[in-house]
Parts: C-alpha cells; structure tokens; sequence
C-alpha cells in the first residue's frame, strides 16, 4: 500500500516573507509608479478572491494569480492600466523560494 502526505506549501509549511505582504506591495508598486495602500491589502485580497471565484473563463494557471494579483493592486489603489506589469512581476516573486520561511512547528511536526 502507498503512504503519502500531501502538503500545500504556503501558509502550512512555510509563511509569505515581508515582500510578499501588504508593504512588499507597496515598495514594489512605487517602483511601477503606483501608490499602493498597505491598509487596503486584506479587502483588496479579500474582493479578489471572491472575483476569482466567480470568474467564468479563467482555469487554474498563471494568468489566474496575475489577474488575482492585478486586482489587489487595483484594491489597494493602484491604477488599472499600470496594474499589470506590476502584477506579473509579484507573482515572479512568489516562485521564489527564498521569500518564504518555514514556520517553526514545522520540522518538529515532521519528525
């Protein structure tokens, strides 16, 4: 019989580092020329899912996180037209392993 435990990479092993939070946002928004508000990353990502959600045409790959990520920055008060480029290079950070970091009951709870 095959044994195996699954598990989702963020938010269960490893957490989101600071650039891929509300001021990560915001830094790298101003170097797109977009003013970001960090206080309006929670109902930006909030509306976003539920925009995501209900979208008839998109199916589960990368153009889904950049129009989920587009659409926070637009929450956040960035300008819809520049949102984009904006966009894809956040999602480009979220590939990157070294934005995350292990929780720390990880590695115990593994053991």
């Amino acid at each position: 019989m095959l044994r195996a435990v699954i598990f989702d990479v963020d938010f269960t092993l490893f957490h989101p580092g600071p650039e891929l939070g509300p001021e990560g946002y915001q830094r790298l928004g101003a170097e797109h020329g977009l003013v970001l508000d960090p206080a309006r990353y929670e109902p930006a990502r909030l509306a976003a899912i539920e925009e995501t959600q209900h979208h008839p045409e998109l199916v589960h790959d990368e153009e889904v996180w950049i129009l989920f990520t587009e659409q926070i920055m637009v929450g956040m008060g960035g300008e819809p037209d520049g949102c984009r480029e904006c966009a894809i290079e956040m999602v480009r950070r979220w590939e990157r392993h070294h934005n995350f970091f292990l929780y720390d009951d990880a590695l115990p709870t593994l053991a």
